[in-house]
């Protein structure tokens, strides 16, 4: 149809200006019909068709818009364009008051200044064309006309949405209605509406939004322009619109220009919320700056970063106080040491070695080293130093962190208990030793007073060798309980004048001089302070022993034999007490071999508290009184029939009994004038036990003596409390057995 409406055309526009129906096809006979229509017609009419941006232009049309014939405007053909498409879509007719719809507002003249109607041309129900029928124009100048069809092209070239409207009298309390004049493509583009020209907006929109009538009502009143950006409550598009009033006072036209910004808002809103979350996410980096700025502060250990050249870029205060005032931007050349007990131990590490490096070439590591500090070249320190990596975006180290966590006082912590794991396992064995020692005779001993063949004289032999080792083995027992004492430091001095210290110290040098040696002591006063010395030729100390002299368990080495025996606390308690008396102590030897000296400085005692009187003669020992009713209580069954055995054969009458409830029943049948109990009883202890017998009529009165294994100060205040008479420590001497039960020994004896 395109070639055959173009050999039509030609035909009409040729030099006879006739148009021939047959020139057509068939399926073109509406289109042309309105083209004989416009030959003939009086009136400026066009006509299009599909396929075709050249209208057919009659004589009437071409001298309104003064081109040439048969010729249209290329502005007036623009300006008609977008009708001509909604017509070519729609089918539906449309009417334009086409010269008002061009001229701007300073142009516009009383009266109509011409129209047109748009009309669809239809084959089978399809529309194949339009036809245009304009009115007669106004005589205005050929420019004019011009600039009209100039400017309507621009109102309907743009991109803002523009339409004309005329506000109409409200009825019945409703919102004012309006009828649109004019409309753009953009208009309708930005409203979703069509086909709006001519029509009431009551007819076009089932709900109408008060704004539009409100604030037309307001530019006609006061004439002045009115910009703001409002929001549809139907469809929530947002326009940012101005809307000015058409002519002068009393006119009831205006023209809206609006654009959709609703996706410029949503762009803003999101603007503004990445830019909130952009400030949100910087305070929250500003604060986790601060929150590591103030751990990496806190943290008690050296932390410094590292750039690419080995140059410090970062350090923490504690890093200063460990190494003195560090350079910034400054490589580092630090003398270091493994200090891992490793082979390599004490061996310089190698500058490419060292943690900082490794971590520069993209390892992760922790190592020991003896750090000397680069502040003064003298001070060592042991530090577990660990390394990593700082890559940055690129996945490029850019430095590195490094953490030291000064470890010396635990290294040399840990190499002293080490040691003094070292002497306490020296200690036990020398304990095996002198406990087997007298063992050995208390076996024999044992076996001799067992056998039917041995002589009264052997017996007595026997005894008195039991007797012997039992007392050495309590001595044993009592420096254990002194070493304990020692640790625990619970030994409390009553400071008073009484001979003390030169006990251990001349044992000590009997233990280490051979026979045939010489020890001498030596004693002046030096202003208010005594001088004491012992000194011997005997075996002598080396630098180590002497270092650790004063330490539990030190003991230099002696001879197999080990005849003098100990264990090697004797001058730890020296030292323990000469501290609290206020005075030193000192160890020197030349060396092994040359004998050893242990000086002592004491203050002196006060002239008034010494007694001077002569020393009174020993008094009598007490007459033993009558037997006395006893019962004895005591789990272990061999040590209550032993003791039992023993305070008969001294003339008491003795019972036994194993635990508390027999106790009580015994006291009710024999009451007896003196109980000698157990602490560590089962069911009801001897705590319990005495403070029952106290509260019972029978035995309130009787004497209680505590007889334990426990040995420590808060055991024996703890039995006085409860109702004891008299604490005595396993095993007891028999003499001061005696003494206890029969009221010799007034005050208890806390040893």
């Amino acid at each position: 149809m395109q070639s055959a409406l173009a050999e039509d055309r030609g035909t009409v526009n040729g030099q006879d200006g006739v148009l021939s129906r047959g020139d057509l096809p068939q399926e073109a006979a509406a289109v042309k019909s309105a083209i004989e229509l416009c030959r003939i017609s009086p009136l400026p009419m066009m006509v299009w068709w599909s396929g075709d941006t050249e209208p057919f232009v009659n004589a009437a049309c071409a001298a309104y818009s003064a081109t040439a014939p048969n010729k249209v405007a290329t502005s007036l053909r623009r300006a008609l364009e977008t009708d001509i498409h909604e017509v070519m879509r729609t089918g539906q007719a449309l009417y334009r008051e086409a010269v008002a719809q061009m001229l701007p507002p300073s142009d516009m003249q009383e009266g109509p200044c011409g129209s047109y109607c748009l009309h669809p041309l239809q084959d089978r129900g399809r529309t194949v064309g339009v036809l245009l029928i304009g009115t007669h124009a106004d005589p205005r100048p050929t420019a004019t006309w011009r600039e009209r069809m100039n400017y309507a092209s621009v109102i309907h070239s743009m991109d803002l949405g523009y339409c004309r409207v005329e506000l109409l009298d409200a009825t019945g309390g409703q919102i004012p209605d309006y009828r649109l004049l004019e409309v753009n493509q953009a208009y309708e583009t930005h409203t979703g509406l069509r086909n709006m020209v001519g029509r009431r907006i009551s007819e076009v929109v089932e709900h109408r939004e008060p704004f539009w009538a409100h604030a037309f009502d307001q530019v006609l009143s006061s004439g002045e322009m009115l910009k703001t950006t409002v929001t549809m409550s139907s469809t929530q598009h947002s326009y940012e619109t101005c809307i000015m009033r058409m002519g002068g006072p009393g006119s009831r036209q205006v023209a809206v220009l609006l654009k959709d910004v609703g996706a410029q808002i949503a762009a803003d809103l999101r603007l503004k919320e990445s830019e909130k979350q952009a400030r949100e996410a910087a305070c929250r980096a500003e604060r986790e700056r601060a929150q590591m700025a103030a751990m990496i502060e806190a943290t008690p250990a050296a932390v410094v970063v590292f750039d690419q050249h080995h140059a410090i870029r970062l350090c923490n205060s504690y890093s200063h106080q460990v190494w003195g005032d560090l350079s910034y931007n400054v490589p580092t050349r630090w003398e270091a040491h493994w200090a891992d007990g490793s082979e390599r131990h004490g061996q310089p590490v190698p500058h490419n070695q060292r943690p900082s490096s490794r971590a520069l070439r993209g390892e992760s590591c922790s190592e020991v080293i003896e750090v000397v500090s680069p502040a003064d070249a003298t001070t060592r320190r042991i530090f577990l130093v660990s390394a990593a990596p700082i890559w940055n975006q690129q996945w490029c180290i850019e430095g590195a962190a490094v953490v030291a966590v000064d470890i010396t006082d635990r290294v040399r912590a840990e190499r002293a208990l080490q040691q003094a794991n070292l002497r306490k396992d020296e200690f036990l064995a020398m304990l095996a030793h002198e406990l087997r020692n007298p063992l050995a005779p208390l076996a024999a001993a044992a076996e001799l007073m067992g056998h039917p063949g041995t002589s009264v004289a052997a017996l007595q032999d026997a005894s008195a060798v039991v007797i012997r080792q039992v007392r050495h083995m309590q001595g044993l027992i009592d420096d254990l309980l002194d070493t304990s004492r020692l640790e625990r430091g619970r030994i409390e001095l009553t400071c008073c004048p009484c001979d003390q210290i030169l006990a251990n110290l001349l044992n000590n040098a009997a233990k280490y001089t051979p026979n045939g040696g010489q020890i001498r002591l030596k004693a002046q006063c030096n202003f208010e302070r005594a001088q004491i010395e012992v000194e011997d030729n005997g075996i002598g100390m080396d630098t180590q022993t002497m270092e650790h002299a004063f330490e539990l368990f030190t003991q230099a080495k002696r001879s197999a034999d080990r005849q003098q025996g100990g264990l090697g606390i004797g001058l730890a308690l020296v030292k323990k007490l000469v501290h609290l008396h206020g005075g030193q102590v000192q160890a020197k030897s030349a060396g092994p071999g040359c004998g050893s000296v242990f000086s002592v400085l004491l203050p002196l005692c006060p002239i008034e508290q010494v007694d001077l009187s002569p020393p009174q003669a020993a008094s009598a020992p007490a007459q033993a009184l009558e037997g006395l009713r006893i019962l004895l209580v005591d789990d272990n069954v061999d040590a209550a029939q032993t003791l039992a055995m023993l305070l008969r054969a001294f003339g008491h009458e003795c019972h036994v009994a194993h635990e508390g409830e027999q106790a009580l029943q015994l006291a009710g049948e024999i009451r007896p004038q003196v109980f000698i109990l157990d602490i560590g009883l089962p069911g009801m202890d001897g705590h319990q036990l005495a403070r029952r017998l106290r509260q019972a009529p029978q035995s309130a009165g009787a004497r209680i003596v505590a007889l334990s294994g426990y040995a420590q100060p808060t055991e024996q205040e703890a039995a006085l409390s409860a109702g004891f008479d008299q604490y005595l420590v396993k095993p007891v001497d028999a003499q001061k057995l005696l003494a206890a039960i029969e009221g010799r020994v007034q005050q208890p004896a806390l040893s």
